[in-house]
């Protein structure tokens, strides 16, 4: 071999490949963000337009009307927590008749109380109608599991690469350290 030139050695090949991988995911993982970021535009975007047309339908489908309890609700007892009201109510239909049906009140009352209630043009009783604000919630949520979701696949995929590229330096390094360490240290002159 000529003096000054260098032959690479096992540990610089192993080296220089487990770099050139890692820069190859660097950009990979790079891509995948930007992919994830698109996608969780899409999911928001999706969901909301999906719920702003369920909200728009419901709207046109669904009419207001005003009731009347015909049981007291009590403030306790009937109501799980955190959830509506099971109420009995009475109203006049669009047909002019009086209906009877069960739905559900945010507040307690006595029987004969007022209460607005949704139904249909067939006088069935259905709960209110999707509102914008309920678009946006659902779009927020769509967009945070995609983005979570997501996110979580690249961490995953980047821990996954630099673990298995610090694997493949820390070899290179133990057969740079055999190597060199006996000439370093005096062992190989004995």
């Amino acid at each position: 071999m000529a003096e000054g030139l260098h032959t690479a050695s096992t540990a610089d090949r192993t080296r220089r490949r487990a770099q050139h991988l890692e820069d190859a995911g660097t950009v990979l993982l790079a891509v995948l963000l930007v992919l994830a970021a698109a996608g969780c535009w899409a999911a928001v975007t999706s969901v909301h337009g999906a719920t702003t047309d369920r909200a728009r339908a419901e709207a046109r489908q669904r009419t207001a009307t005003e009731a009347v309890l015909v049981y007291d609700i009590a403030a306790s007892g009937s109501r799980v927590s955190g959830q509506p009201y099971p109420a009995t109510v009475r109203w006049t239909g669009h047909d002019g008749l009086p209906h009877t049906g069960t739905t559900r009140t945010e507040l307690p009352g006595d029987a004969g109380d007022r209460v607005r209630v949704w139904t249909t043009a067939d006088d069935r009783l259905v709960p209110a109608p999707v509102t914008a604000a309920d678009a946006v919630a659902a779009a927020v949520i769509a967009g945070v599991l995609v983005a979570i979701t997501a996110g979580a696949t690249v961490l995953g995929l980047g821990a996954g690469l630099y673990r298995w590229t610090g694997r493949r330096f820390a070899r290179a390094w133990e057969e740079d350290w055999a190597r060199v360490e006996p000439v370093w240290i005096g062992r190989a002159r004995q």
